[in-house]
């Protein structure tokens, strides 16, 4: 398996205008983990998303004296539905 880092190969695959906020956040146990998934001859990505509005939503929640009694990750498919 290779593992290439977006800013290696951004230019190649026409990603340039993409700004990363941070890098290496997937650990190499993760990137392995994932890996290990891949059939030989195929290629994969890892994407890892921090959604940084709902963190910023809580804590203006929190400074307010409220609370966030619950939050769910609805899967994609079941948004699609």
């Amino acid at each position: 398996v290779d593992i290439i880092e977006l800013e290696e190969i951004g230019d190649e695959i026409g990603l340039t205008d993409i700004t990363l906020e941070a890098s290496g956040l997937a650990g190499d146990e993760d990137v392995q983990q994932i890996a290990d998934l891949l059939e030989p001859g195929t290629t994969g990505a890892i994407l890892v998303i921090e959604h940084v509005w709902a963190k910023d939503l809580a804590s203006k929640f929190f400074q307010s004296g409220g609370v966030v009694l619950h939050s769910e990750r609805i899967p994609a498919p079941v948004v699609n539905a």
